[in-house]
């Protein structure tokens, strides 16, 4: 296979995924993405099936921390962020970015196709609220 057959596989693969991500992310009668219900006001991240790692944002600091997300490549990048102020959720390395606000939480499930160690961060404030590592 030639060298530029296996970029059009992978840039193919990259436009179908980011697609399919766009199609099947869940969305509020209004167009919004859907609001996520927190387990426990006192827990800074919990685990959820269908919103992954849920981080709280509380005047421009994930409370209880800098989270940690590990997925294997392959899998799907899950988490979920809950702010009390606007601002835009950007996801490094795969060049992500969502709105955030109250009642307004940002969603994230996308294929994750790319290893390393990404930096999540609160772009308008440009603090880091998570590290993603996607391993091999």
């Amino acid at each position: 296979m030639s060298g530029r057959t296996r970029v059009a596989i992978v840039v193919g693969a990259l436009v179908l995924a980011a697609i399919v991500f766009v199609a099947v992310r869940p969305r509020g009668d209004d167009g919004s993405p859907t609001a996520t219900t927190a387990t426990s006001a006192n827990t800074p991240a919990t685990t959820a099936k269908d919103a992954g790692t849920v981080i709280r944002v509380k005047g421009k600091a994930p409370a209880g921390g800098v989270q940690d997300i590990t997925v294997k490549q392959g899998g799907t990048i899950r988490f979920t962020v809950l702010s009390d102020e606007q601002d835009h959720v950007h996801l490094h390395g795969y060049d992500i970015e969502q709105p955030v606000g109250p009642q307004r939480p940002a969603r994230y499930a996308v294929p994750a196709t790319i290893n390393g160690v990404f930096v999540i961060e609160l772009e308008d404030a440009k603090v880091q609220i998570a590290q993603l590592t996607v391993e091999p």
